[in-house]
């Protein structure tokens, strides 16, 4: 029986994505372990025929060690259109693959391309804004195993985002990709971590006018809040 598009993507989500060496997804987002890995599979858009909620997106594993024997393969191309092809009953699902947005190589005034300070992900824009999470920099490390935070900070990602950076990125989310919601992390910064992100809160919501959410480790001092 085919899945309906919720049990398709619950099941991508626990099964990843086959990608074959012969189909190209040229010209979608780029995969990157950004962000605590929410980066780090294929965009995908799963159509629902639904008008209250056209199509579902989601980030499908790639590159997880779970995937080579994923029941789900890619197939098709980015102008005949792809499907994903269920290897237990033959069933195959139309999806699309959303292209990269113009704006990630586009330079914020200081001269960073701006897919190197946030990462869109559907409607949804992640931005890392703070000192890398100080349970990356314990010796030895303590950081949570999921995460891919220290690699990535300074390496895919600038290490070092300016408020101007981070609005001018937002902004562009905004117009040209129709951004409704920006998440800010900042992992563990032991005392201060909200002091610090604050200023970027503060500018987002004047300057831009987008939904803001933020994730940090728990503060001792509950005046904080």
């Amino acid at each position: 029986m085919p899945l309906n598009p919720c049990e398709l993507e619950i099941d991508l989500f626990c099964n990843g994505l086959r990608i074959p060496d012969a189909v190209s997804i040229e010209g979608g987002r780029a995969i990157a372990s950004m962000r605590a890995g929410l980066g780090s599979g294929l965009e995908l858009k799963i159509p629902t025929g639904s008008w209250i909620k056209p199509a579902i997106w989601m980030n499908v594993p790639v590159r997880e060690w779970f995937v080579p024997s994923s029941p789900f393969v890619l197939e098709g191309s980015r102008d005949k259109g792809y499907r994903v092809a269920d290897g237990r009953d033959g069933e195959r699902y139309p999806v699309e693959i959303p292209p990269q947005p113009d704006w990630y190589e586009r330079p914020t005034s200081r001269g960073v391309p701006m897919g190197r300070i946030g990462t869109l992900q559907g409607t949804y824009l992640g931005i890392y804004v703070s000192p890398v999470c100080a349970f990356w920099t314990r010796t030895p490390a303590v950081n949570c195993r999921f995460c891919t935070t220290g690699r990535n900070v300074g390496n895919a990602e600038v290490a070092h985002k300016t408020i101007a950076d981070v609005v001018e990125t937002c902004r562009m989310a905004k117009e040209e990709s129709g951004a409704t919601f920006v998440h800010l992390n900042g992992g563990f910064q032991g005392t201060g971590g909200f002091d610090r992100i604050a200023p970027y809160v503060e500018a987002i919501k004047e300057r831009v006018g987008l939904l803001v959410g933020v994730q940090l480790a728990p503060e001792r001092d509950v005046h904080t809040y």
